[in-house]
């Protein structure tokens, strides 16, 4: 059985290496049980010696898995933390992607809105339809782009990665409309 001088040793090395928050309360808790039994000198030659180092050691014990709980915790929340904030900035790099490719069809070169979107008469036939009012067209011009996704014309418009096609389509069309006619 160690004496009480390797087991304050080991104690002190634990709590000094652990990072343990509490560990002047722990300190305290044990030193007095250690002190009662410094008349010994931590001897084994009597049972009453044996059962109080015992009984020090077995508490160390269970404190020390309690300690191994708490920084299990603690690591496995700060490495699932590190998993988020990664998974975070791999869903922003994503959006920054997906809000820079068209998905349905390839753009065409040229300041020309893709008309492979949405034919150019049909979008003469709302023009002429809203004349004047460019606001009510495009929104019947983002209306008849998005029968086919309307969960997607509910978002706003920043956040619309799988139509940013559409979104840019709507964007041409709206500041070129001049020249359509």
């Amino acid at each position: 059985m160690p004496s009480v001088v390797i087991v304050r040793g080991f104690f002190a090395s634990l709590l000094c290496y652990s990072e343990i928050s509490n560990a002047n309360v722990l300190w305290n808790e044990f030193s007095e049980a250690m002190a009662e039994d410094s008349d010994h000198q931590g001897c084994s030659c009597c049972r009453e010696c044996l059962l109080v180092t015992r009984g020090v050691l077995e508490e160390i014990l269970e404190r020390i898995k309690q300690v191994e709980v708490t920084i299990a915790n603690r690591d496995s929340d700060r490495n699932i933390r590190s998993y988020f904030d990664s998974m975070a900035s791999q869903q922003a790099e994503a959006i920054t992607l997906l809000r820079n490719t068209s998905y349905g069809t390839a753009r065409p070169s040229g300041d020309e809105p893709n008309w492979a979107i949405i034919s150019k008469e049909k979008v003469l036939q709302i023009r002429k339809l809203r004349r004047e009012n460019m606001t009510k067209f495009a929104l019947d011009l983002e209306s008849d782009l998005f029968t086919d996704d309307p969960d997607e014309q509910l978002m706003a418009v920043e956040e619309r990665g799988r139509a940013a096609d559409k979104v840019e389509f709507i964007k041409d069309v709206t500041e070129n409309i001049s020249d359509l006619m």
